[in-house]
């Protein structure tokens, strides 16, 4: 009898990913499939870097909202987006020097030659294969870091979902859920009696 074999689409993986480390799960999200270590490193620090420049140069950069579009920034003002950046910034230059430090004080150049080839590799990389999960991933890194939490309605308005009927937010509940997103709970308020 012939098996079939289940396709492992770009959401699977991801799924599967979110597991194992943020990064890569958002590289999964953003490539397609899942990066070396050393990829993850710095695609961590590439990233970090280019919102820590898009935002001390005022220009916009995915966390960086206006104050009327997000109620985090509303309630912490661009400044604490800002800090916040520059904190997750330091933390993946400190990863990267490691490995770097690593590899040179233990003449280790076949790691220099890795890190050399994953460099060319993420210069070729282009487009997101899903561009909403790599949204909440990245946005999910950033509550980690300043261990808070969001409703889902600012995650839509961030990550800009355009499907905010019901069955569209239940959805991105549902993604929120698969990519264990830091959600605020939602309060439940009592029915008020009919008379």
């Amino acid at each position: 009898m012939k098996t079939t074999r289940r396709r492992q689409t770009v959401a699977k993986k991801i799924k599967t990913a979110v597991v194992k480390n943020t990064f890569a799960a958002i590289n999964v999200a953003q490539y397609g499939y899942e990066p070396t270590e050393i990829e993850v490193i710095l695609e961590g620090y590439y990233f970090w870097f280019d919102e820590v420049e898009k935002q001390t140069s005022g220009q916009k950069s995915f966390l960086k909202t206006p104050a009327d579009e997000s109620g985090f920034t509303k309630e912490k003002g661009p400044e604490a987006i800002i800090h916040m950046t520059k904190k997750v910034f330091e933390k993946e230059f400190e990863r990267l020097a490691a490995l770097v430090f690593k590899a040179v004080n233990a003449r280790d150049s076949g790691t220099i030659h890795d890190i050399a080839n994953a460099i060319e590799r993420l210069k070729r990389r282009t487009g997101a294969s899903d561009i909403f999960r790599h949204r909440i991933l990245v946005l999910k890194l950033a509550m980690d870091y300043a261990q808070k939490m969001v409703s889902l309605r600012d995650v839509a308005k961030i990550i800009k979902w355009k499907n905010t009927d019901n069955d569209g937010m239940s959805q991105l509940r549902r993604i929120c859920r698969d990519m264990e997103f830091p959600l605020e709970r939602v309060r439940q308020s009592k029915a008020k009696p009919k008379s």
